[in-house]
This record gives structure tokens, C-alpha cells and sequence, in this order.
């Protein structure tokens, strides 16, 4: 729409043009739309996901300023932002499982450190450190009194991995744990078969089942 020019003025045309309305629906001014425009967060206005043109959908759940969808950003965590919002870490290589679970046991957090020998070991059940795991393992349960559950453990180590540098370790705390459980006659016997079949183990290991072998009347 143009204004007439006022009377009486000289020059060239001063007329005023005045710009249409914009149309319904479309995006607000300073926003771009269409190819190359840069994504929108949710909260704000829909997002559309470039490879399909399609409107990524809305989560009345999700936090502020999270995307949803294909084309959102895959990040490791968000402090305050559910884990469902948030791509899981990747498995965590052999050593950092172990040396994690081995810190619960340091940090006296035996439930976690039981949590954690269990996935280490389903995990990587052909690592080299599997064996004093599933040793470690055990005395989660027995810093806890739960003997049936230590005396399990404490075995399969010693089976499994006899020349592991835990299986004389592993056979006096069997021996102890079936102590624990009232099994004198089966407590005896493992320590008659660590002094027997470990010569070479510590003075310390060696004292130690030796000394509970007079303490359970053997």
C-alpha cells in the first residue's frame, strides 16, 4: 500500500510502503526456516529431523532444552537429566572393571564391590585376573558373615584356577567360611590341603591356617 505524496512537496518519490501481514503459521522474525536453517530446541519450536522432514517428537517429561529423536545430540551424561535422556557409557575395558570393584573392597562398599566382580566377570571371563576376582568376589560375602555364599565363591576359585596366585588365599578362607558355617570336619580338611599342597605359600598364610587348625580342635 502506498501514501499519496504530501502537497507541495518537491524531489523524488517519498511514498511509504507498508509491508503485508505475515501469513499464519509462519516462524518469527529473525528465525530460519527451510534447508540450512539451524535446529530448533524443544521447548521452543519443533525441531524437524533433516534426513526424513519429519517433527521430532515432543516429551512433556523431557527436561528443558533436551532433543529427542534422530537428530539429537548424543552426549555421555547431563548432571539432572533422567538417565533415559542420556546415551549409556560404553562397556569399560578388563583392567578399569577390575581395579573399580577392587576399590569397593579397598573402600569397605562390599555390596558394590559384589555388583561389580559379578559384571567384571560376565564380562571378561577369559581375562587373566578372573581368578583372584572370583577370590575377591568371596570376601565381599564374607566381610558380610555370609558364609554359604563365601564358601561358593572361595571354592570355585581354588577349582577353577588352582595355580592362580589366589588359590592358597582362596583355600583358607573356604576353610574359614565352612568354620563359619558350622562344618568343622570340611574346614579341617582344606587346611590340611593348603599346608599340604602350597609349600611355598607365605609364612603369614601358612601360620594362619596352621593356628586355625588348633582353634577348630583338627
Amino acid at each position: 500500500l502506498a501514501l499519496p505524496q504530501q502537497a507541495g512537496s518537491t524531489g523524488a518519490s517519498s511514498s511509504i510502503i507498508l509491508q503485508p501481514p505475515a501469513p499464519i503459521g509462519a516462524p518469527p522474525a529473525g528465525i530460519r526456516s527451510g534447508p540450512g536453517a539451524p535446529p530448533m530446541m524443544l521447548g521452543q519450536i519443533p525441531a524437524a529431523d533433516d534426513r526424513s522432514g519429519s517433527i521430532e517428537p515432543l516429551d512433556p517429561n523431557a527436561p528443558p532444552g533436551v532433543r529427542l529423536g534422530p537428530s539429537a545430540p548424543k552426549v555421555a551424561g547431563i548432571p539432572g537429566v533422567p538417565p533415559r535422556y542420556t546415551q549409556q557409557p560404553p562397556t569399560a575395558n578388563a583392567r578399569d572393571e577390575y581395579d573399580a570393584a577392587y576399590g569397593y573392597i579397598l573402600n569397605g562398599e562390599y555390596e558394590l564391590a559384589e555388583t561389580s566382580f559379578k559384571t567384571y566377570l560376565a564380562n571378561h571371563p577369559t581375562d587373566s585376573r578372573v581368578g583372584s576376582a572370583q577370590y575377591w568376589l568371596g570376601e565381599s560375602f564374607f566381610a558380610r558373615t555370609m558364609h554359604k555364599e563365601a564358601a561358593d565363591a572361595f571354592l570355585k576359585s581354588y577349582t577353577q584356577y588352582p595355580d592362580g596366585p589366589k588359590a592358597p588365599d582362596s583355600l583358607l578362607k573356604l576353610g574359614l567360611s565352612l568354620g563359619g558355617l558350622g562344618e568343622r570336619k570340611a574346614a579341617c580338611t582344606t587346611f590340611d590341603e593348603l599346608l599340604a599342597k602350597y609349600p611355598k605359600a607365605s609364612k603369614a598364610l601358612r601360620d594362619r591356617a596352621t593356628v586355625e587348625k588348633s582353634r577348630g580342635k583338627c
